[in-house]
């Protein structure tokens, strides 16, 4: 097996292969890219939208709610950064988020197989089945906590695997490391850090079987300090701004209710965990995938990295289907793909083991692998490809500039989920319960409540509501008699959207 420590000329090269693929590939795999119009997801837009606030002065979790992590929040406050009104800055971070899996894939490779153009294949073709998922339009837009999360998890799993396959080069720092990335998932969305828990428990039940109570003691406490390294800077910042008591409540209290909902046995839960899995050939295949993994490990690495294999997997499984499914649910999951195209790799070396790869043949291979993916995610058909046309947002954030007083309006879009308009328009919302969290009214009334009061009372300058929405409430719920309506838009889905104007100025 070839050491990764050791000076590897072509290893930078390939670093740089990855992210000239990844940003190259995101281009046409994300409509968070330039090369469309804009992003229309709900929740790709109220992650902007907290982000952006974070850095404006707005606490979190107090005058913006929502019921994720901090840590998608921040990275969407980043993205922000390089795009205020769009979001070419969630292009990059996806962009280098798929590059860095992509590596840490690649490495895993060279922990098995010598040839360093057949791991480069390898580390790209990782990236295809989270290329080409292709559930729904929300998926193929782009930037779910789940992408994010998959990558973290790659790098977590580069790391497990080189503990068990080289423990002689597993440092304290890398312990470190692996204790800072669960925490970045469980400030992300929690039930998704248990794929740390098989590996660890695995972990730490060998060092007490092997007797290595110093190492044991020092590993937990290196664990601690990563996990600490992510949290605590939050939680100084909510304690200083108050808001732990809501982070709690909201992040894990309300969160919680997804997954057993009140009056809900664990049982029938844990029943409808396989119903939610919506098990089919698409799932026996993978199934399929995790066992050739686990044989693979068996064979490779050892029985403690297939038990944390499998014990991660299982874990990782009943977190996710305990709650409610949506098409990107199942990303995380895909963590487990990359020992099998790595298996598949140990068996093709075995069989051509001189064999070459030209540079004329990894281009042309690299070109098909490309365009194959761009082909299969089908995103390039839509009307906001190449900027084929406007979407509703950016029109009405053109009406709010052409027809507000100064210079900084105030805007509320006063049902439903974060559309965008506060993304294209550039506003920051100042109504706490901005986006309706998946949560009915009967359920959580405050929330809609809450922007009805502001409507009536004429708060903001600006009302955005719409009309065509099958859940949309009786009229009368909201008072408008101090707005005057101004216009009504289409989207794409034949939905309108209205937008008013307050009749007096403050």
């Amino acid at each position: 097996m070839k050491n990764i420590t050791d000076n590897n000329p072509k290893e930078l090269r390939t670093i740089i292969y990855f992210f000239i693929f990844s940003f190259a590939i995101m281009l046409f795999a994300t409509t968070s890219s330039p090369l469309y119009t804009f992003n229309q997801w709900d929740d790709v837009n109220i992650h902007f939208t907290i982000g952006k606030g974070l850095f404006n002065g707005r606490i979190h979790m107090v005058d913006l709610i929502d019921n994720k992590g901090p840590v998608i929040h921040l990275i969407y406050g980043l993205a922000w950064f390089i795009d205020s009104t769009g979001h070419t800055g969630v292009y990059v971070l996806l962009s280098l988020f798929l590059a860095l899996s992509m590596i840490h894939v690649y490495r895993m490779a060279l922990l098995f197989i010598k040839n360093d153009d057949l791991c480069l294949f390898i580390g790209i073709l990782s990236s295809v089945p989270l290329l080409i998922f292709r559930r729904s339009s929300f998926l193929n837009s782009g930037g779910s906590i789940e992408e994010f999360t998959l990558c973290i998890l790659t790098i977590a799993l580069y790391y497990f695997t080189l503990y068990f396959v080289k423990a002689e080069v597993f440092s304290n720092r890398h312990i470190i490391l692996l204790g800072m990335l669960f925490a970045a998932v469980f400030m992300m969305k929690f039930n998704l850090s248990t794929f740390f828990l098989g590996f660890l428990s695995v972990i730490f039940i060998k060092m007490l079987i092997d007797k290595e109570w110093i190492f044991l003691f020092r590993s937990i406490l290196y664990f601690l300090c990563g996990t600490l390294m992510i949290i605590a800077p939050y939680l100084i910042y909510a304690l200083i701004n108050k808001s732990l008591r809501n982070f709690i409540d909201i992040y894990f209290l309300l969160s919680s209710k997804y997954l057993m909902p009140e009056g809900t046995s664990f049982i029938t839960k844990l029943s409808a965990t396989f119903s939610n899995a919506n098990l089919s050939l698409l799932h026996l295949a993978f199934v399929i995938i995790v066992i050739i993994g686990v044989v693979f490990a068996m064979r490779f690495i050892n029985k403690w990295f297939s038990v944390g294999y499998s014990l991660s997997l299982i874990f990782l499984f009943f977190s996710i289907y305990l709650g409610d499914v949506y098409t990107y649910t199942h990303i995380p999951l895909f963590v487990f793909i990359p020992l099998l195209i790595i298996t598949t790799g140990v068996a093709f070396e075995k069989l051509f083991p001189h064999f070459e790869i030209k540079g004329i043949v990894k281009i042309t291979a690299v070109t098909v692998i490309f365009f194959a993916i761009i082909l299969l995610n089908g995103l390039y058909k839509s009307d906001m490809f190449l900027h084929r046309s406007e979407p509703v947002q950016i029109r009405m954030a053109e009406l709010i500039k052409t027809y507000a007083v100064d210079d900084s309006p105030t805007l509320l879009q006063a049902f439903g989920l974060d559309y965008g308009f506060y993304t294209a328009s550039g506003i920051i919302p100042d109504e706490p319960y901005f986006t309706d969290l998946n949560i009915s009214h009967d359920v959580m009334p405050e929330i809609r409540n809450s922007r009805r009061d502001s409507v009536k009372y004429g708060k903001y300058e600006f009302v955005i509501l719409p009309t065509g929405l099958d859940s949309t409430p009786d009229p009368e719920y909201w008072t408008l008699d101090l707005y005057e309506h101004i216009a009504a838009l289409e989207d794409d889905e034949g939905k309108l959207w209205h937008l008013y104007h307050r009749r007096f100025q403050i």
